[in-house]
């Protein structure tokens, strides 16, 4: 019996361990920050206007285009490598690529109300000087952008690998521990979705090992709206651009999005 007890509090100590570390490390797991590189693009650096001495360092490709995209990027995808392709696939828009908090020469450090206090304050700038202004959210930006497009007048939402919410993935990954009471960034794209009100297009890769299926389908169920969704046949989650459907989808859709009336 005290063998047992000794056991039992053993793997108690252990689990109380494990779920501290969950607690105090768990941006680190969340957030991938990439370092500024060196490149030849544009840039603009916006002040913080609530935290003085910092600023968030854009990229802006195609510049004084009427109508403006903004690029809100994966974890641990550095924007300045997606500069090039960018640019040349949304030639008719200005793109403004976005370094997150602490990635890419932005100050700070990522959470998700840094990110999303940030987003406010580079719509609120790139409004101001195009007629239009759409974004794309790709995996963790794809949680930025639902939460932006209930805050701004956005023309158009494109979200690739998006998912209903960071929680719920935690929740699955880790059943046996309390992550509700310990994740401190939730990313609840999923209770965001019924108030979007304007096009959304959803592009998922068939075979991503990062976010399940099941995830995405249960955001797009959220929206109250009908949205279009395309799903990229034997692409992954860091590989879904390469595919020729990725692009031409996109596009497509902004394009014709672009005809219609913005009711929003």
């Amino acid at each position: 019996m005290k063998a047992i007890l000794s056991l039992l509090s053993l793997a108690l100590g252990l689990y109380v361990l494990v779920a501290l570390a969950l607690y105090t490390l768990q941006r680190k797991f969340v957030f991938h920050p990439t370092p500024r590189i060196e490149h030849s693009w544009p840039e603009v650096s916006l002040a913080r206007p609530d935290t003085p001495g910092q600023s968030i360092n854009l990229i802006v490709l195609n510049p004084d285009m009427a109508n403006a995209l903004i690029y809100f990027g994966g974890n641990a995808e550095s924007v300045a490598g997606s500069a090039a392709e960018l640019s040349q696939q949304f030639a008719q828009h200005t793109v403004y690529l976005v370094n997150y908090p602490g990635y890419g020469g932005s100050d700070g450090s990522p959470g998700e109300q840094a990110l999303f206090t940030d987003a406010t304050l580079v719509f609120d700038h790139v409004a101001s000087k195009h007629a239009s202004v759409s974004a794309l959210g790709r995996s963790l930006g794809s949680g930025v952008v639902c939460w932006l497009a209930t805050q701004r007048k956005l023309a158009r939402v494109v979200l690739v690998t998006p998912f209903d919410s960071i929680l719920q993935i935690a929740k699955n990954r880790y059943p046996i521990f309390p992550v509700k009471w310990l994740l401190k960034d939730h990313f609840a794209s999923v209770r965001y979705a019924p108030d979007i009100n304007v096009p959304v297009l959803v592009v998922s890769a068939s075979d991503d090992r990062v976010i399940p299926a099941a995830s995405t389908e249960r955001l797009i169920d959220a929206f109250v709206q009908p949205v279009e969704s395309v799903v990229i046949k034997g692409a992954g989650h860091n590989d879904v651009h390469v595919y020729g459907d990725y692009y031409a989808s996109i596009k497509n859709f902004i394009q014709r999005s672009a005809m219609m009336p913005n009711n929003n």
